[in-house]
């Protein structure tokens, strides 16, 4: 019961992702971490002497399939606008089936609850992060400025971010963004220690009791915050048909507002 609360009553009852037709415009590597490798999606491109943001981009709860290709679609978007993007499999090639999302039988849920134990821990996607993709962006972009390092993340991933970002006292990001993120609450807000953006769907708990706790924070002015209260849980990624006029709007608006957001890192530091 308390793994399919932390999915989320918005994730499960948005329905199943809608299938996109992308062709992603990247590289991958091969990252280890935990004693295990593991994937990581890599889009833009680190030049000499360049300041380069970076932002570690953190999938839903579907991880990487033949449907979720909006992600990767995101990814490439915030490539195109200067960014150093990676995109790790945290999942290591085994997502939850999407056949059995969301689980409704007895030995789903139980299957569902050792998967998230497996896949979904914060502590595990902390040191995958830790021990793997920021060691990568280091030796990538050796010689040059890589000045700051963001997170962003959708679904779970959102849930990652405000985890990881008040985990580890002795890291601390440059900022964390979420949109449409899952049981974000104001209890991780108060261990939080850089600016956040919020973005939440019509299907997500606002984020006015977020604010309070971000606003008496010194960084609470640089923090971005919107309700899209047309859209759905998912739009900006898995659930999302951007075919839609309307959605396709509410992405853009979405996209726009991270790009400025994370476009911002150096003044938050």
């Amino acid at each position: 019961f308390f793994v399919l609360k932390m999915a989320s009553e918005a994730c499960c009852g948005a329905g199943p992702p809608v299938e996109a037709d992308y062709k992603e415009r990247g590289t991958y590597e091969k990252l280890r971490a935990r004693n295990s490798e593991f994937r990581a999606y890599i889009s833009g491109s680190v030049k000499p002497s360049k300041r380069v943001n970076c932002i570690i981009l953190v999938y839903d709860i579907f991880g990487w399939n033949k449907k979720n290709r909006n992600v990767f679609k995101v990814a490439d978007y915030l490539a195109d606008n200067g960014f150093f993007v990676v995109m790790p499999d945290f999942y290591r090639g085994e997502p939850w089936s999407l056949d059995r999302f969301p689980p409704k039988e007895a030995k789903d849920k139980k299957d569902f609850g050792e998967w998230w134990g497996k896949k979904c821990d914060l502590k595990t996607t902390d040191a995958d992060i830790k021990q793997a993709v920021i060691p990568f962006i280091r030796r990538f972009s050796k010689g040059v400025k890589m000045a700051s390092i963001g997170l962003l993340g959708f679904c779970w991933g959102g849930l990652m971010c405000f985890g990881c970002a008040g985990l580890d006292k002795a890291f601390t990001y440059s900022a964390i963004g979420t949109i449409h993120g899952a049981r974000l609450t104001p209890e991780m807000a108060e261990k939080i220690r850089c600016p956040a953006m919020v973005l939440p769907s019509k299907d997500d708990p606002g984020y006015e009791e977020i604010k309070k706790v971000l606003d008496k924070k010194k960084f609470g002015k640089h923090c971005v915050y919107h309700n899209f209260k047309g859209e759905i849980h998912g739009f900006c990624a898995a659930r999302g048909d951007w075919k839609n006029k309307d959605t396709k709007s509410a992405v853009d608006k979405a996209l726009n507002m991270t790009i400025k957001f994370f476009g911002k890192m150096e003044d938050y530091e």
